[in-house]
């Protein structure tokens, strides 16, 4: 005669069951919002944007990088959308817990990107765009204080046609968007996306930001200025009064800064 399963074996495996069922659940209803719900993101050469933003990303091979960056050209403006909803979006602590759990089940591979992933790919996605982004600038400019770590750089990247935006965060009340906008200014000359004489218009506001209360917005006034290298005149003598700080970082910025001066003027 068979066994009665006891009360606790039955409950386990209802447990086990109601378990099961609500990540099955879960999982349907993600890849119902994915695929289904939202509208479906370009793709290139058959790979899915979200590939080639992976691959765009700070640390990949320099080969691999350019041709995220050529293959985010040839799909152009239709990324817009996407990249500006990877810059809006914010899981909950309860949904992003979901996803890591959802993403060690092996029932269906999901490829969940972290919010910080999300948003430093798009960013790196505008720099790859260059002028094509530029529809985009009203909507990252409304963000700025929402993302202050990354809309400098991406507006940077879009280069030129995004400097009035640009140069406005260097007057933002937010310390971090005038802190990110002197050095995302600075990492486009220095990268050539931009040239010295397009930012000259950038000089009086970072000269008023030498006076900013926080330290690391002083320095990175101090690295864009140097960066330019244009109007001596105005800069030195700013720069030189900076050699009395008594923050160490204001002192060593200064004088790398004078430097750059002093070398171009041989």
């Amino acid at each position: 005669m068979a066994a009665i399963p006891s009360n606790r074996y039955t409950m386990k495996m209802k447990r086990r069951f109601c378990i099961t069922l609500a990540v099955t659940v879960a999982i349907i209803a993600i890849i119902a919002g994915v695929f289904v719900f939202r509208p479906h993101p370009p793709s290139y050469q058959n790979r899915s944007l979200q590939s080639w933003l992976a691959d765009v990303d700070y640390g990949q091979p320099p080969a691999k990088r350019e041709a995220a960056q050529y293959a985010l050209r040839q799909m152009g403006t239709n990324v817009i959308p996407f990249l500006l909803s990877d810059f809006r979006k914010h899981d909950s602590r309860l949904t992003w817990n979901l996803k890591r759990l959802l993403k060690k089940q092996s029932l269906v591979h999901l490829d969940f990107r972290t919010p910080d992933e999300r948003i430093r790919q798009a960013t790196w996605a505008f720099d790859a765009l260059g002028p094509l982004g530029t529809p985009a600038i009203p909507d990252l400019v409304a963000l700025q204080e929402q993302a202050p770590g990354y809309i400098p750089s991406a507006l940077a990247g879009i280069g030129p046609t995004a400097l009035p935006a640009l140069f406005s965060e260097l007057t933002n009340h937010v310390v971090w968007v005038r802190d990110n906008a002197a050095t995302a200014i600075a990492n486009a000359v220095y990268s050539g996306k931009i040239t010295s004489a397009q930012v000259k218009a950038a000089i009086p506001s970072l000269l008023a930001n030498l006076k900013d209360p926080d330290a690391n917005a002083v320095c990175h006034a101090i690295e864009g200025l140097g960066a330019i290298n244009e109007e001596p005149e105005l800069c030195v003598p700013a720069l030189n009064e900076c050699l009395n700080s008594t923050n160490s970082s204001v002192v060593s910025f200064s004088r790398r800064a004078l430097n750059q001066f002093a070398t171009k003027t041989k």
